[in-house]
């Protein structure tokens, strides 16, 4: 008999942050680069209006900077939470499936259904699922066709190697 594959429906994407930390770090590096952006521009600037009008008055000279510098700094800030947000979202197409897939692999360890693993349309690795579930299915296959308990066959040639607990597998090879 013949089992037929389900797999689930792709996911809409529903929150910004998949993994609060590790889009955090990605979050506080961002402002950190527009910050460094910003200092760097400025001394930029600086040098490059000084090496122009080295004649000028400093005071004339350090007004102009300072107007140049504040006018700079806030078209940074404007543009920091369109950048935060922008990368958060691209962050997301990259920890999303990593998350889909730990969560799913945890299930499998507390003896839990689950249903094919699928990334949502523009996740990235959108060839993990198509591996997993062949790996799953394989998996279902073995225990299936195995008349003795998974635990008495050698996992790997390692001695170190943990056995696989039977009772898991048996628990896929049903569903």
């Amino acid at each position: 008999m013949k089992t037929q594959k389900t797999i689930a429906a792709p996911q809409r994407r529903r929150r910004v942050v998949a993994d609060l930390q590790t889009q955090r770090v990605l979050a506080i590096r961002m402002v950190l680069h527009c910050i460094l952006f910003m200092v760097v521009g400025g001394i930029i600037a600086s040098v490059n209006e000084y090496m122009a009008n080295s004649a000028m008055n400093p005071q004339l000279l350090r007004e102009f900077l300072t107007r140049n510098f504040v006018s700079f700094s806030y078209a940074i800030l404007a543009l920091l939470p369109l950048l935060i947000y922008d990368s958060m979202k691209l962050s997301n197409r990259i920890v999303g499936p990593i998350c889909r897939l730990r969560d799913t692999m945890r299930k499998i360890s507390r003896n839990e259904q689950v249903t094919p693993l699928n990334f949502r349309s523009g996740d990235y690795w959108q060839q993990v699922p198509r591996e997993f579930n062949a790996m799953m299915e394989q998996l279902r296959g073995d225990v299936a066709k195995s008349d003795r308990p998974v635990t008495d066959r050698p996992v790997t040639d390692r001695p170190d190697s943990a056995a696989v607990d039977s009772d898991a597998l048996a628990t896929l090879a049903t569903h």
